[in-house]
C-alpha cells in the first residue's frame, strides 16, 4: 500500500487444532479471492506471532472492525507491541464477551465492535517478499450486532448460502496508513 491508499481493518485470530494455542493480529491487506467456492487471501508478515497459526489446514477468523470508536481501541490495542504469550484481549475486551466460531473454534470478537465476521481455513500460502499471502476458503460467516444479550443470535446462522434476516447498515473501518512502511 502507498501512503495514499487505505485498507480494511481486520483483526484475525486463529487457533491451532492441536493445542489451545491462540493469536490475534491487525491485518490491512484482506481481499476476496473467490465466489465458488468462497475464498479471501490475507498477507502476513513473516515475523508476526499469528504467522505459524496461518498454514494449510489451520481454522482462524477475520473479525471485519466497524467503523466508530470500538474499532479505533481495537485497532490501537492490537497495534502496540505483545509479549510471547501475552494476553491481546485484556484491557480493552472482556474475557466473557469473546466467544468461538463453530466452525473454527477461533475468536470471534464481542459483535459491538464488527461489521461482520468470517471462519476460515487455510488451503494454501505462498512466499510473497517479507510477507506471507495465504489463501483460505470461507467456512461461514455472520453480521456484526446479530447478538443479543446471553450470546443468542438474532438472525441466520451464518452458513454458506444462508441469509441472516438482521438489519445490519454498520461500515467497516478504514486504515488510513500515513507512510508506506508505517501502520
Amino acid at each position: 500500500s502507498s501512503s495514499s491508499s487505505s485498507s480494511s481493518s481486520s483483526s484475525s485470530s486463529s487457533s491451532s487444532s492441536s493445542s489451545s494455542a491462540s493469536s490475534a493480529m491487525l491485518a490491512s491487506w484482506i481481499s476476496q479471492a473467490s465466489f465458488d467456492p468462497p475464498g479471501l487471501t490475507v498477507a502476513v508478515k513473516r515475523d508476526r506471532a499469528a504467522e505459524p497459526f496461518l498454514v494449510p489446514g489451520a481454522r482462524f477468523a477475520v473479525n471485519v472492525l466497524a467503523e466508530g470508536p470500538g474499532a479505533r481501541a481495537v485497532s490501537k490495542a492490537m497495534l502496540r507491541p505483545f509479549a510471547p504469550g501475552e494476553d491481546r484481549f485484556a484491557g480493552w475486551c472482556d474475557a466473557s464477551e469473546i466467544r468461538h466460531g463453530e466452525e473454527s473454534g477461533a475468536t470471534i470478537l464481542p459483535s459491538r465492535f464488527l461489521a461482520s465476521w468470517l471462519e476460515c481455513e487455510a488451503v494454501d500460502r505462498m512466499e510473497a517478499g517479507d510477507h506471507w499471502v495465504v489463501y483460505a476458503s470461507v467456512l461461514s460467516g455472520g453480521l456484526g450486532g446479530e447478538e443479543e444479550e446471553g450470546g443468542e443470535k438474532k438472525g441466520g446462522k451464518g452458513k454458506k448460502g444462508a441469509s441472516s434476516s438482521a438489519a445490519n447498515d454498520v461500515l467497516s473501518a478504514v486504515h488510513h496508513r500515513k507512510t508506506g512502511s508505517t501502520y
